[in-house]
C-alpha cells in the first residue's frame, strides 16, 4: 500500500513537471511570433516611409520618366518644383504596371497600395485617371501606410497614401 501511495505521489508530481515545461514552451512560441511579426513591422516601416520620401522630394530619374517604358526608368518620383508634385507624373503611376511600380519603390516581396486624395477623401482623377494602383490590404494582414499633403500642380491639395503589406 505504501508502494502505491509513492507511486502515485511520483505520477502527480511528473505530471505538475510536464504541464509547467508544457506551458513554458506555448509561452516561448507565442513570444517568438510576436516577436517575428514585430521585426516584419519594423521592416516594413523601413521600407514604406523612405519610399513615400523619395516619391514625394524628387523628379525621378529621368526626369521625365512619365513619358518613358518601365525599362527606361531607373527610379520614380513626382515632383515638378519644390513642395509641389506633378499631376502627370502620378497619372503615369497610376498607369504603371504593378510589378514594374513594386520594383521602382524597391518594395519586391512586398503588396502596396497607393492613393491620392483630394481635400473632401475623394480619389483625385487627372484626365480621365484615377489616382489608385496596387491592391488594399486583406483584412487579417499586416500593413503601415505612410501619408503625405502636397500641391498637385499648384492647383490643389492633395493626401497622398502609400501602403505597404504583407499576407
Amino acid at each position: 500500500m505504501k508502494a502505491q501511495i509513492i507511486s502515485l505521489d511520483v505520477m502527480f508530481a511528473a505530471l505538475i513537471v510536464l504541464t509547467i515545461i508544457g506551458g513554458l514552451g506555448v509561452l516561448l512560441y507565442q513570444y517568438t511570433i510576436y516577436e517575428k511579426q514585430q521585426a516584419e513591422l519594423g521592416d516594413l516601416e523601413l521600407r514604406s516611409q523612405p519610399a513615400l520620401n523619395v516619391l514625394m522630394s524628387t523628379k525621378g530619374n529621368p526626369d521625365d520618366w512619365e513619358t518613358k517604358g518601365c525599362a527606361q526608368i531607373n527610379s520614380l518620383g513626382f515632383m515638378s518644383a519644390p513642395g509641389i508634385i506633378s499631376g502627370q507624373k502620378l497619372k503615369a503611376f497610376a498607369s504603371l504596371d504593378y510589378n514594374c511600380s513594386q520594383a521602382l519603390l524597391g518594395i519586391r516581396g512586398y503588396n502596396f497600395y497607393f492613393d491620392a486624395r483630394d481635400a473632401d477623401g475623394n480619389l483625385l482623377n487627372i484626365d480621365g485617371v484615377s489616382i489608385i494602383t496596387g491592391y488594399e490590404p486583406p483584412a487579417g494582414s499586416e500593413a503601415i501606410f505612410s501619408e503625405r499633403k502636397a500641391w498637385v500642380d499648384s492647383s490643389y491639395l492633395a493626401m497622398i497614401t502609400l501602403g505597404i503589406w504583407y499576407e
